[in-house]
């Protein structure tokens, strides 16, 4: 995760992209692991080395904050978000 969020971080400044970049997490410990906020929209990601893990997005995450998109980053695609 951290490395593909410093590398991430090294985009948005390198191109000049707007975009907030946070994390999110619930007191009951769910997580969204990046979130790019420009203006009104927001993009989640989540981060997982298992390309075959299933992943779900914190319902109360998506309820409350109804991202654009939702995403997930793996080994095998890593390449492509960065």
């Amino acid at each position: 995760e951290n490395f593909l969020i410093a590398e991430f971080k090294k985009k948005v400044a390198y191109e000049s992209v707007g975009g907030q970049i946070k994390f999110w997490r619930s007191k009951s410990d769910s997580e969204i692991d990046l979130i790019v906020e420009n203006g009104p929209t927001l993009d989640s990601y989540e981060i997982k080395y298992n390309s075959r893990k299933k992943v779900k997005f914190a319902p109360s995450f998506v309820e409350r904050y109804q991202p654009a998109t939702k995403a997930v980053i793996h080994r095998e695609n890593f390449f492509q978000f960065l």
